[in-house]
C-alpha cells in the first residue's frame, strides 16, 4: 500500500499511545467544547488516520522528542554560524508558540501542558564538540569556551579588468608564500580567462587540476559554493 508522502510517521504503537493518551485527558476534560474536539481527535487516532490538527498533539503519539541531534554519530564536531541569530530566532519563536497556544485555550482546541515543539534549544547551547562563529563575543548567550581564537577577514579586491594590476598583486602574494588560486565557473570562461592570464604574462604553476596546490599558482574550474 503506497500512503501519501508526509513527514509524520506513525506506527500502530504510536497510534495505540496516542489513543491511551487522549482517553486519559478526554476523562478530564470538562468544557463541552474541548470534550467534543478531543472526542474528534480520539475517533481519527482510532481509525489511524491524520487528523488535520494531528502535528500539534504529535507529543502524545511519539515516544519520545527527536531533533537532529539524534541523527549525528557520537561526538560529531558541530559548528554554528552566528550563534547570535539563534539566540534571537529562538526567544522570537517561543513568543511565536506561546501566542499560537494561547489562541488554541482560547478556542478550545488545546491543553495548557501541551508542547508543539521539541525545545532541544538548551542541548545545542550545551552540545560538545561545537565551534562557534560570531562576529562579536558579546551577546552570545553566556556560553562558556574552551578557547577563543581570532580570525581576520578581508574583503575581495576588485581589478575591473585592469590586469597589469592583478599581475602585481599575484606576484605580490607568491613572494609571500601564499596559495593563489583563479577562478572560473566554466569551461570556456577558464578558457578566456587563460588566454588573457597568457596575453599579460602572468605565469599559472597548474591549470584545471582538481589537487589545490600549495605555495602555488593554479586555475581551476568550479564554483564557491563548492567550498574551494
Amino acid at each position: 500500500m503506497i500512503k501519501p508522502a508526509s513527514d509524520i510517521l506513525l506506527s500502530e504503537k504510536d497510534y495505540a499511545r496516542g489513543r491511551e493518551n487522549l482517553e486519559a485527558i478526554l476523562e478530564k476534560a470538562v468544557d463541552p467544547a474541548l470534550k467534543s474536539y478531543l472526542e474528534e481527535l480520539l475517533i481519527s487516532a482510532k481509525e489511524e488516520f491524520h487528523h488535520a490538527d494531528i502535528r500539534k498533539f504529535l507529543s502524545y503519539f511519539y515516544q519520545k522528542e527527536w531533533t537532529i541531534l539524534d541523527y549525528l554519530p557520537v561526538h560529531s564536531p558541530v559548528f554554528f554560524d552566528d550563534f547570535q541569530k539563534i539566540v534571537d530566532r529562538h526567544a522570537q519563536f517561543e513568543l511565536e508558540t506561546a501566542s499560537l497556544l494561547t489562541d488554541d485555550l482560547q478556542n478550545c482546541k488545546a491543553l495548557s501542558s501541551q508542547k508543539y515543539f521539541a525545545d532541544k534549544y538548551q542541548d545545542y547551547r550545551q552540545y560538545k564538540p561545537a565551534t562557534f562563529f560570531s562576529s562579536f563575543q558579546k551577546g552570545l548567550g553566556n556560553l562558556k569556551f574552551d578557547a577563543l581564537y581570532q580570525f581576520n577577514q578581508y574583503p575581495m579586491q576588485e581589478f575591473f579588468s585592469q590586469f597589469p594590476l592583478l599581475k602585481e598583486e599575484i606576484n605580490r602574494y607568491k613572494k609571500s608564500g601564499y596559495t593563489i588560486i583563479l577562478q572560473a565557473n566554466s569551461s570556456s570562461g577558464l578558457q578566456n580567462l587563460h588566454k588573457n592570464l597568457q596575453e599579460y604574462d602572468i605565469h599559472l604553476d597548474y591549470i584545471k587540476e582538481a589537487e589545490i596546490h600549495k605555495n602555488a599558482v593554479q586555475l581551476i574550474e568550479g564554483n564557491l559554493v563548492q567550498g574551494l
